[in-house]
């Protein structure tokens, strides 16, 4: 049985020519085979010789793993493995011999070994350029990986192995540029030397995804893991050029504190600007969307142009604590929308823009080619639409989405005007609502954000949703199909981009995760392969308790590379709850699939409106809740460190926060098992108090979160919080 024992990363492991700094994820190493244990019974016996002998013979039932029979890290069993391990069994040799203190035994490059290999970047090279992050970042887990120090040598000259890794700036007005863009990569194994060539980003994420190759998973903010192996192999006359498909991933939630940027967001090829940080790092590649504002701006720009909020400084805080202004929004209430048809409005709308683009020129940020945006949208809210004559009219043929489009045109018009100087300057524009408009077509430097589906319980173009319960506004996947398609097509035919909100999570219930993660599949791939958005904005959950990271994960990994076939995506997953929950990974997944069973109901329901009473099959969980815990109970047991029992005891309090709200009254109400209601409810309560969570997005008046009574058994956990 696999292992996993987490040490802290830091500059110590590795001493290199270049000290860069440590980084604050720990290291999860792979423990997944013992040298000679070919049969992994625990022990290097003759039984384990004989095995590789008969499966070199092929003789039928011989058991032997290869990375445990492969001594010479050759990529085979072979003749010289049985010599070997003959040679050890009689003490001429030691299985400690073949085994070393790295996870990577052999790394090797063209034919090569990596320590005989440096790092090159160009002479003039300095550390604010992308190509010299990524060798840094090359220099540092190779280190981890295999032990090697490979040093960085400036310039092809003064290579001091005769073999190298070798980063090349590409610029982006030359042939190749154009051709890899702001992010795309290439790279060959050519006599012995692993040439990589990107502009911004793309030497940045060539690294990363090497580094997969080398056996690393980049899968969370905290924790870098690593599989253990015999011999990894970059070949002789490999090559491949990869761009990815879409301009703009993000994947937004409480995942990327502390070292999330460096450890998690960049390595998963990330590169969507609402981290509000590093939006103009030439060192990590400058990232895409629009500035300063993601979304709600139309309320920003209204204070910017009548004075009425000028401290950009103190946004936040303003935010942050309700303070606000007579008509005026930022995710704020009373909300406020312009109207669409109002010369004055819209004269307000571009000051407060023009403003906002002079404040941030004075930051020193600059409007770059590929990412250059600023956001053009509506306040965060569908009641606030403007019902004057003119507007009223206009949404009649053109719904609302189609009225603020036009109104962003006339902006994308002026605003190549106003800036010149910025040709490819952007304006994004949220649409809520999913009408077609008849005539409204986007400009071409506009970029339509397309907010959410319409129910979260079945796969966008299942066709489910039909004559089930409406949802807020009425609005079904077979309404957001239509519109989808409709909108990416208008987009694509005037030269505009489309980006997709998504929405996969619970707002309200931290402790009743969304029961969805086996049907994001379906959505990823309808939304970008078959509707073929340009942008992906994947939403997470505010508490990590069931299985957010997961779905950030998945998101992640899916819109990088969205080819990826369903067997591939199902493998990610499995090695994801490997990683993340450790041995018990497996009855982790069979939890998975019966929590995916508990909200197949035939209901439609939006996850962050609805309750779990709306969600879940209460049916279903009475009937199966003690199966469930005792995959979650089972699992707990094979945690090997704090963070696989931490994740483990969280998920069970998800288990028994949900299971307990529906037998609640057939085990206490009724007395059909009071005893195991208490008993499992006051387990719930230590762990929740243990690990300091949160039940839900409510507040008390006092401005605390609700939280459960400890010791209130008459009410479901579902009751008790509002």
């Amino acid at each position: 049985m696999k292992k996993l024992l987490a040490i802290l990363l830091c500059c110590a492991m590795l001493c290199t020519s270049l000290a860069f700094g440590s980084y604050a994820a720990e290291l999860k190493e792979d423990d997944g085979y013992t040298v000679g244990d070919v049969d992994k019974d625990g022990t290097v016996n003759a039984i384990d010789s004989y095995n590789i002998k008969a499966t070199l013979a092929g003789a039928a039932g011989a058991v032997c793993d290869v990375e445990s029979g492969d001594l010479d890290a050759d990529g085979q069993i072979s003749a010289m493995d049985s010599y070997y391990m003959k040679a050890c069994l009689s003490g001429a040799m030691s299985t400690s011999d073949f085994e070393s203190d790295h996870n990577v035994y052999r790394l090797l490059i063209g034919g090569y070994d990596i320590n005989e290999f440096c790092i090159v970047v160009p002479e003039d090279a300095t550390r604010e350029d992308n190509a010299h992050y990524a060798a840094e970042r090359m220099q540092y887990y190779i280190g981890l990986a295999t032990g090697a120090e490979l040093e960085i040598c400036y310039g092809d000259e003064n290579r001091t192995k005769e073999h190298a890794i070798v980063y090349n700036m590409v610029a982006l007005d030359c042939e190749l540029g154009e051709e890899l863009g702001y992010e795309g990569y290439k790279y060959d194994v050519t006599d012995g030397d692993l040439n990589i060539y990107g502009t911004a980003r793309g030497n940045m994420y060539c690294t990363y995804d090497l580094l997969e190759r080398v056996g690393f998973v980049f899968y969370s903010d905290y924790y870098t893991f690593i599989w253990e192996t015999r011999r990894v192999e970059i070949c002789e006359g490999e090559s491949e050029s990869f761009v990815p498909e879409l301009s703009f991933r993000m994947v937004a939630g409480s995942y990327f504190g502390g070292g999330g940027c460096e450890d998690h967001f960049y390595p998963q090829k990330l590169n969507g600007s609402q981290l509000y940080r590093a939006e103009d790092d030439t060192r990590t590649g400058t990232l895409t969307g629009p500035r300063f504002i993601n979304a709600h701006s139309f309320g920003y720009y209204w204070r910017m142009a009548t004075g009425t909020y000028t401290d950009d400084d103190h946004l936040y805080e303003c935010w942050q604590s309700g303070e606000q202004k007579e008509e005026s929004d930022w995710g704020s209430s009373p909300p406020w929308q312009p109207c669409a048809t109002s010369d004055d409005d819209y004269e307000k709308l571009m000051l407060g823009l023009d403003r906002t683009i002079t404040m941030i020129e004075k930051r020193g940020q600059k409007f770059t080619p590929y990412i250059s945006a600023m956001s053009f949208s509506i306040a965060d809210n569908q009641k606030g639409y403007c019902s004057c004559r003119n507007c009223t009219k206009k949404y009649r043929t053109e719904g609302y989405s189609g009225l603020y489009i036009d109104l962003t045109n006339r902006a994308a018009r002026d605003i190549k005007k106003l800036y010149p100087e910025y040709p490819t300057l952007k304006l994004m524009s949220i649409i809520y609502d999913h009408s077609i408009p008849k005539t409204v077509r986007p400009e071409e430097n506009v970029i339509i954000f397309f907010c959410g589906q319409g129910c979260n319980n079945h796969p966008i173009n299942s066709g489910l949703c039909d004559g089930n319960k409406p949802l807020i506004h009425k609005l079904h996947n077979s309404a957001v199909v239509e519109s989808l398609k409709a909108w990416t097509e208008y987009c694509h035919e005037a030269g505009a981009e489309i980006w997709f909100w998504y929405y996969p999570t619970s707002f309200l219930f931290y402790m009743s995760p969304c029961p969805n993660v086996l049907k994001l599949y379906d959505d990823f791939d309808f939304i970008i392969n078959e509707c073929g958005v340009d942008g992906f904005y994947f939403e997470c959950g505010g508490r990590n308790y069931g299985f957010e990271s997961l779905k950030a994960h998945l998101a992640s990994e899916f819109i990088y590379d969205p080819d990826m076939t369903r067997e591939e995506y199902t493998q990610i997953l499995k090695d994801y709850l490997y990683i993340y929950y450790g041995a018990g990974y497996e009855y982790i997944y069979e939890y998975l699939e019966m929590h995916h069973v508990s909200g197949t109901m035939d209901t439609c329901y939006l996850n962050n409106f609805n309750y779990p009473q709306e969600m879940y099959d209460e049916e279903y969980l009475c009937a199966n809740y003690e199966k469930m815990r005792e995959l979650v109970v089972s699992a707990i047991a094979l945690a090997k460190d704090a963070s696989e029992l931490e994740a483990l005891e969280k998920l069970l309090v998800c288990c028994d926060f949900t299971g307990l709200s529906a037998v609640h009254t057939d085990w206490y109400k009724n007395g059909n098992n009071v005893d195991g209601y208490v008993a499992n409810y006051d387990e719930m309560c230590e762990l929740i108090q243990k690990y300091e969570m949160r039940p839900s997005t409510f507040q008390n008046e006092d401005g605390t979160p609700e939280q459960l009574d400890f010791t209130d058994y008459e009410n479901s956990p579902w009751d008790q919080v509002a």
